[in-house]
């Protein structure tokens, strides 16, 4: 087994429960993991039979531009997405952080992950 990752894409988007987040956004980074065979891809080096990360990105930019209210549906649907072209993967990992969150505590993120397994390889 092999992955692909890409770490820390960067979106500004509008997700959020809160009105005022609704109406300036905010800064959020999505990573994503994909679990593969690379065997096919190394044996013909050619993209068609790899998992193309700039496909990823934009996936990720494509599931970002739509408002949510909750990062938990941004990182499912992120998630859902990417099983729709990756259908052979063996596992999908998304972690989708909302930068500085306009809440009273100080923290530099909060973050929702989802993990799941291809039912398919099993």
């Amino acid at each position: 087994m092999a992955r692909v990752s890409v770490i820390g894409q960067e979106s500004f988007a509008f997700h959020g429960c809160h009105p005022l987040e609704r109406k300036t956004g905010g800064k959020f980074e999505v990573d994503v993991h994909i679990d593969t065979d690379f065997t096919k891809a190394v044996a013909t080096d050619s993209i068609a039979e790899a998992v193309d990360y700039v496909q990823i990105m934009e996936i990720i930019n494509t599931q970002m531009s739509l408002r949510c209210n909750l990062i938990e549906t941004v990182a499912k649907n992120i998630i859902d997405a990417l099983w729709e072209v990756f259908g052979e993967a063996i596992r999908i990992e998304v972690c989708v952080r909302k930068l500085q969150p306009p809440i009273m505590y100080m923290v530099n993120n909060v973050s929702v992950i989802i993990v799941e397994e291809n039912q398919l390889n099993k």
